[in-house]
């Protein structure tokens, strides 16, 4: 009787220890995933077994986000930067329409040709770091 309490109460403290650890762990993967939507860079947790094969998983995850927003922020820039000549094409070739002295009319035409060559070294630009991302 007495082996069988010992017995029972060495399991209890089995299954107490295990539990403690697993809750331990779950509270820092918490911790990490709360961490990465606040936007804080935290250290991974150190985690043995499934759960840090989650955790590492979480990482890669947020070094994808994290290289999504980079290149959302470059998108923005690349549009804003758009914006410009094409306004100056659009502005320039409304003028055009119009009755113009010649020496006007070859200002707007060269402005046009400025500023569609502004357009092909922003998109040249651009290529060029699809390419790299690629890599």
């Amino acid at each position: 009787m007495a082996s069988g309490f010992w017995l029972l109460a060495l399991s209890a403290a089995v299954g107490v220890a295990v539990t403690l650890w697993v809750v331990h762990s779950i509270r820092q993967l918490r911790r990490y995933a709360n961490a990465m939507e606040a936007g804080k860079k935290l250290p991974l947790p150190r985690i043995q077994g499934e759960l840090g094969e989650l955790a590492l998983a979480m990482q890669a995850m947020r070094q994808r986000v994290e290289g999504r927003d980079y290149i959302e922020g470059y998108v923005r820039a690349l549009t804003h930067e758009l914006k410009s000549p094409l306004a100056a094409i659009r502005g320039a070739g409304e003028l055009l329409q119009d009755p113009l002295p010649e020496p006007d009319r070859q200002e707007f035409a060269a402005d046009i040709l400025a500023q569609t060559q502004r357009l092909q070294s922003l998109v040249d630009r651009l290529l060029e770091l699809s390419k790299l991302e690629q890599r």
